[in-house]
């Protein structure tokens, strides 16, 4: 397949992202770890069962998006994986909800485990972890799924926004 012209590394094989996204939400709590054991133990609460029941809750709803929306990229017999070819563009799901229920949960479980351990760590690198993957990652998606599907992708942002929530002009 003849690739496109280039933004980033993108091509028309791929978003160009190749470093798996999981791993930044990972670098995230290893981060957050070595600032709670090198630098200064921050304790936003110290402990006590309504934190834990609060971030295993949050747990639970991070890992039932993430299944679900792996079961739609399944049935669409497409890749998860940015690095490689997609074959399909997914609208059902949760993705009639969020562009990016995968990303969306991997923050709720970073937001669980902060929640959970009291981590003030973990809590303050969620938002900069969120703006690394919107920049690095999703961007490039963007770029990718609009060249790879057109006027079909552009007509799919109109409806769901790119977190959570339909559109409100969003009509069916």
């Amino acid at each position: 397949m003849r690739a496109l012209r280039e933004t980033g590394t993108e091509s028309a094989e791929h978003a160009g992202v190749h470093c798996p996204p999981p791993f930044i939400f990972l670098a995230a709590v290893l981060v957050a770890g070595l600032l709670e054991n090198r630098v200064w133990r921050w304790q936003i609460h110290g402990g006590g069962w309504p934190w834990i029941v609060s971030g295993r809750a949050l747990l639970v709803g991070a890992l039932l998006i993430m299944l679900w929306a792996l079961t739609e990229f399944h049935r669409a017999k497409t890749t998860v994986h940015p690095a490689r070819p997609s074959r399909a563009l997914i609208e059902r799901g949760p993705f009639r909800y969020s562009r990016n229920p995968l990303y969306f949960s991997l923050s709720l479980v970073l937001l669980a485990i902060g929640v959970s351990m009291g981590s003030g760590w973990l809590l303050v690198l969620v938002p900069p972890t969120i703006l690394i993957v919107r920049h690095q990652v999703i961007a490039r998606e963007e770029r990718y799924l609009e060249k790879r599907f057109g006027e079909e992708y552009r007509s799919y942002c109109t409806r769901v926004n790119r977190w959570i929530g339909r559109r409100r002009n969003a009509g069916e």
